[in-house]
């Protein structure tokens, strides 16, 4: 009971709620161009290519959407998508070295959806560190 009260009021503030919406419509925008990319330009041996074609299209949408609608910033924007550049390029780096390896062990037959279950797995840290650390009270100190 304990956890449910301390989590009540992080989703009551509407961040969460913000954050998925967020990250939900970013994802499908980066599922569109990757699939877009690779059946009409690079073909699926090259998903790949669409893929970070998709994701840096979806990292420069978040984090507009963060910061004008999620965590509300006034200031500093620079250095914050300086921040959220670099810890998406890390979180990227993850997320394909997960994608590789299991779309390699299942087949390029479920690559969207394991790009999908790879990115909202991999959300809920971005949130964490966006809520504390980067978009801290709408507020970088």
């Amino acid at each position: 009971m304990n956890a449910l009260q301390k989590i009540f009021p992080i989703l009551r503030n509407g961040r969460v709620v913000h954050f998925f919406l967020t990250g939900v419509s970013g994802v499908l925008l980066n599922i569109f161009i990757t699939l877009s990319l690779t059946k009409f330009v690079f073909g699926i041996e090259r998903y790949l290519i669409g893929y970070l074609v998709g994701t840096t299209v979806n990292i420069c949408y978040n984090f507009f959407l963060h910061s004008v609608l999620t965590f509300k910033t006034r200031e500093r924007h620079t250095r914050r998508f300086i921040i959220f550049i670099l810890f998406n390029i890390l979180s990227t780096v993850v997320q394909i070295s997960i994608v590789r390896a299991i779309t390699t062990y299942f087949g390029h037959t479920y690559y969207l959806l394991i790009i999908a279950g790879t990115i909202l797995v991999l959300s809920v840290l971005s949130f964490l560190f966006f809520k504390h650390a980067l978009f801290k009270d709408g507020d970088m100190t």
